[in-house]
């Protein structure tokens, strides 16, 4: 039973979050069309179900960490890069930070409810 319940959590953060996420996102984005890239949404599921498996699995959290990492180093631009100062730039930027955010928020948040569903305790404790 946890192994489906599991599975539901993992659904939930990996496909109901991409709705979730894509609403919150165009309110905030108000100009243009409000679209993510064609593959954000990808790195969105593939980051959501990290999230989600270490919370229900109870595996260390610095996984997230190491995720959130690799996508800030993705993103890095050296000083002086005449593109970070434009309004396209700064409007992906944003829509960038926030998706990740909200990821984030999403990941976890499914997660948590999959473990409080399987009866494990919410906090993982140290050992």
């Amino acid at each position: 039973m946890n192994i489906l319940i599991g599975a539901m959590a993992l659904l939930l953060s990996t496909f109901v979050g991409d709705f979730i996420i894509a609403h919150v996102i165009k309110l905030f984005i108000q100009d243009g069309e409000g679209k993510a890239h064609a593959r954000a949404s990808a790195v969105g599921r593939i980051e959501r179900f990290i999230y989600t498996s270490c919370i229900l699995v109870g595996l260390p959290v610095e996984i997230i960490g190491g995720w959130l990492v690799l996508k800030g180093l993705a993103q890095f631009r050296p000083k002086g890069d005449e593109k970070a100062a434009t309004p396209d730039f700064l409007t992906d930027y944003y829509g960038y930070l926030i998706g990740t955010g909200l990821s984030l928020i999403v990941g976890i948040g499914f997660g948590l409810l999959g473990r409080y569903w399987m009866g494990i305790p919410l906090v993982i404790p140290k050992a």
